[in-house]
């Protein structure tokens, strides 16, 4: 899928909240099945939708900010969290 759709989600998403309100959506996490084996990750489908990424650890802010301009997407990944 194109870079472009999600980022039409995003704005929707921005739409949709309003302005000077902040969506946050996180990933989902790895699960533990016997102490140091994990199971497969898959990504939490609604965090896929928004934003494209299938990697974990990752939280997604979007927000229109108080002016009504949409501010670009933070994502922050594995390494700064």
């Amino acid at each position: 899928m194109k870079h472009s759709e999600f980022k039409k989600r995003r704005q929707a998403l921005m739409k949709q909240i309003g302005v000077g309100n902040i969506a946050i959506v996180a990933s989902a996490s790895s699960a533990v099945r016997n102490r140091d084996v994990h199971y497969p990750f898959r990504q939490d489908s609604d965090f896929y939708y928004q934003t494209g990424f299938l990697e974990g650890i990752r939280i997604n802010f979007n927000s229109l900010g108080h002016t009504g301009n949409p501010h670009d997407d933070v994502s922050l990944g594995q390494g700064f969290l």
